[in-house]
């Protein structure tokens, strides 16, 4: 199934492993946690590599980059973090967020894990955390007031798709109850 999978799905999509689930399995409601990866380049990045990420032109405080990152980690209603309004809830919870330098790649990563995410939202989470932290004169608490606005109209960056990844998906399966990570 994979090797068949892999034949008709666009070059930008792997299909790693495919495994039989349980008749009562369902994608989203057994998930335990998701990750997801952003990658950006503070220098001008390798042409393989480029377009695995943002290239981000401006000078990044790196401590203030994790400091804003951090003011997203726990439950909060992120309606000013997503885009639309056809979630019947807003609020969601971050488990963690971890910001990694990849030598290989002179890349970073910013790395989110929580059970769900809405629409748009690691990617609005993204843009704002960096136009916070390439801005001397704007401080991290510019987050924390639009967390708190519940407003999608602001006017921080969205970062764009081409540096997200789907990463990493852990899932329930109701019948054995046990975990099963998918790669």
């Amino acid at each position: 199934l994979a090797v068949a999978l892999n034949r008709s799905l666009p070059s930008s999509i792997i299909i790693r492993h495919a495994s039989v689930a349980p008749a009562d399995f369902h994608p989203q409601h057994n998930v335990i946690q998701k990750t997801y990866w952003y990658h950006f380049f503070l220098q001008r990045p390798l042409p393989f590599a480029a377009r695995y990420g943002l290239f981000v032109d401006d000078s990044v405080s790196l401590t203030k980059l994790e400091n804003a990152l951090q003011l997203f980690v726990g439950t909060h209603d992120f309606r000013s973090f997503c885009s639309g309004y056809d979630q019947e809830s807003t609020v969601r919870t971050i488990d963690e967020i971890n910001l990694v330098y990849l030598n290989r790649f002179r890349s970073w990563r910013i790395e989110f894990k929580g059970e769900r995410f809405l629409r748009y939202m690691i990617r609005r989470i993204t843009g704002a955390a960096l136009d916070v932290a390439s801005r001397p004169h704007l401080p991290i608490s510019t987050i924390t007031a639009l967390l708190a606005a519940k407003n999608q109209r602001h006017t921080l960056a969205n970062a764009p798709a081409h540096g997200l990844m789907l990463a990493k998906i852990r899932y329930r399966s109701s019948t054995q109850n046990h975990e099963s990570n998918y790669e």
